[in-house]
């Protein structure tokens, strides 16, 4: 069986619905098994270039979340209004010369936080940029079912939420260290899955 590589992204964007500006892209490998993170991947993509492909901003995301971020976070947010920064397909080239650094095209796995957000509104970035996607079509994964497994499954699956600090790192709502978050937090419920299933206490 191929080996598979998994991989957690995170866009921070100007709009929560596919089509939006997407103002950063991080990520980050992981070995759900070994519970370790690997190699990492950040950029911004340039606001001007987006809105050039008929990417849109949304005023309620600017005046409702971004408002209210610290200045650490809105750093991105500068960054890709800057005349150097990347443009949407010389962003999404780069993301796909790390991918394929990672593994073969079928073996990668994107995890994104919610089956309505990162994945989809990635693919519609790749289709504005007239880019191939360096992974296949079924690809996607969703971290936000994983992390509410108790929904499905009952109590004993409830996890510690990941903003209670325990696998937080980094500045809250930066691209990469989201990412990196969300892979470990991820893995702290994959370990403590596997203990409730052989009947001990797993990992916190």
């Amino acid at each position: 069986m191929t080996k598979l590589n998994h991989i957690m992204v995170d866009l921070e964007t100007r709009g929560v619905i596919p089509g939006c500006i997407v103002v950063s892209l991080g990520a980050v490998a992981f070995d759900p098994f070994a519970g370790t993170l690997g190699k990492e991947f950040y950029t911004v993509i340039s606001y001007e270039d987006s809105k050039e492909r008929f990417l849109r901003e949304e005023k309620d995301c600017m005046d409702n979340f971004w408002a209210k971020q610290s200045e650490e976070a809105r750093q991105a947010l500068y960054d890709s209004e800057k005349p150097d920064a990347p443009t949407v397909p010389q962003a999404l080239a780069h993301f796909n010369q790390w991918l394929s650094s990672i593994g073969m095209k079928s073996s990668l796995r994107i995890h994104g936080n919610g089956a309505d957000f990162d994945n989809p509104l990635l693919r519609v970035v790749y289709d504005a940029a007239q880019v191939e996607p360096f992974y296949g079509g079924y690809a996607g994964r969703c971290y936000r079912t994983m992390k509410t497994l108790d929904e499905l499954l009952g109590e004993e699956f409830s996890f510690h939420k990941l903003d209670s600090g325990r696998h937080r790192v980094g500045t809250h709502h930066n691209a990469l260290d989201d990412a990196k978050s969300q892979a470990l937090h991820l893995m702290a419920n994959l370990a403590r899955i596997r203990g409730n299933l052989r009947g001990g206490e797993g990992e916190e």
